[in-house]
């Protein structure tokens, strides 16, 4: 996979982690009615020498309470075949940090990281044309 947010630069290059995503569509008032799909929260870990975009975005976001549309992140986690080409791509709108939380590091990972918790207020899907053939390819 590849996740990108803008203005985080690098901070995204080296994710780790990323826990599963849902979109939860609530039922209508009708057949006619389309309710607004609902994602889950994004919830990603990076090693935290990666993680200073981050903890700085968390800090002006929910500390100093910079928190409106404005602030709010856009981007993109594409899920790449073997030859890191996308097979599909979820854009993501109103991106907010709500969470921060550096993990030590233990016997089994020496790495420290930074685990960092999202909403997404909408997504898009897209799946490019040659997605077929991809998945054909040996």
């Amino acid at each position: 996979f590849r996740l990108t947010l803008d203005g985080l630069g690098a901070a995204t290059h080296r994710v780790s982690r990323i826990g599963g995503i849902t979109i939860r569509i609530p039922p209508g008032k009708d057949a006619t009615d389309l309710a607004r799909p609902e994602p889950s929260n994004l919830v990603l870990t990076v090693p935290e020498s990666d993680g200073v975009v981050l903890w700085q975005w968390h800090q002006d976001f929910v500390v100093d309470g910079k928190n409106d549309p404005a602030h709010e992140k856009t981007g993109k986690l594409e899920y790449l075949d073997r030859k890191s080409r996308p097979l599909l791509t979820l854009t993501l709108h109103g991106v907010g940090i709500f969470g921060a939380t550096s993990e030590k590091p233990s016997a089994l990972d020496p790495v420290a990281r930074l685990s960092t918790s999202m909403y997404v207020q909408a997504l898009g899907l897209t799946i490019p044309p040659s997605v077929p053939e991809t998945l054909q390819e040996k």
